[in-house]
């Protein structure tokens, strides 16, 4: 039923609408009798042959409506798909330059950063380790460690604070390897100088044990006249240590 009733209001909307239709197309005759004689007027043939609106047409442009609309639609179109192409080009140069920018960035970010840990204390501090590692390495075992060749090493890059502490070790293995001291890797410095009391290096031994404490625990900084002055000391004793008693 609610179908039906559709179909009927649908139907009386249409019938009222040609009603009005009607009712206005009357009401302008009525008002225009001028307009309703020429409406209901025989329209008769013009005297222009064919063969005259053949010659006549050529001067003249005639646009249909509907394809003058189809063309201005059709403009309308390719403009609108030209502006979406440009909106489409700058959004992508504009991301593409966003993405190089933030690259860029980020690649200056990490090159600072690895400036900044090469000058860093963790970089310091890792040479400290390593320095110490090989410090521990070559007491583990003293009197049969190989000295030589990281003391040369340690001298040629310059490396004077380490090549002081390589000689204080080289001293130490020549005095528990001429039977001067008992070597033990738990004794201090200073208990081997108390073994060395009575010997005619004595002095220059203290000597050499205060200037390692302050160069090695002190951290002091050795210049190369420093250095030469205490490389002499050390091969004096050394020297001494190993003559024949």
């Amino acid at each position: 039923m609610r179908g039906k009733g559709k179909v009927i209001c649908l139907l009386l909307s249409v019938i009222c609408s040609c009603c009005l239709l009607f009712i206005s197309i009357n009401s302008v005759h009525a008002e225009n009798p001028e307009q309703a004689k020429y409406d209901s007027s025989t329209i008769k043939s013009s005297d222009l042959n064919k063969e005259d609106w053949e010659k006549q047409k050529d001067n003249y442009q005639y646009v249909k409506e509907g394809e003058k609309k189809k063309k201005i639609e059709k403009e309308d179109t390719l403009d609108k798909k030209k502006k979406d192409v440009s909106n489409w080009n700058f959004d992508m140069d504009t991301n593409v330059a966003r993405t190089v920018l933030i690259s860029l960035v980020i690649g200056v970010l990490i090159l600072v950063i690895v400036l900044l840990l090469r000058k860093s204390n963790w970089i310091f501090n890792k040479k400290v380790n390593d320095k110490n590692f090989l410090i521990a390495r070559l007491e583990e075992n003293l009197p049969e460690s190989d000295i030589d060749p990281h003391l040369s090493k340690a001298i040629n890059e310059k490396d004077f604070r380490l090549a002081f502490r390589l000689y204080y070790l080289l001293l130490i293995q020549q005095l528990a390897l001429q039977k001067h001291v008992a070597w033990r890797k738990e004794k201090t410095n200073g208990e081997y100088l108390i073994e060395c009391s009575t010997k005619n290096y004595y002095e220059s031994f203290a000597k050499l044990t205060l200037a390692f404490d302050q160069v090695w625990y002190g951290e002091y900084t050795l210049n190369k006249i420093s250095f030469d002055d205490y490389q002499n000391e050390f091969k004096s004793i050394l020297q001494q240590i190993n003559q024949p008693s």
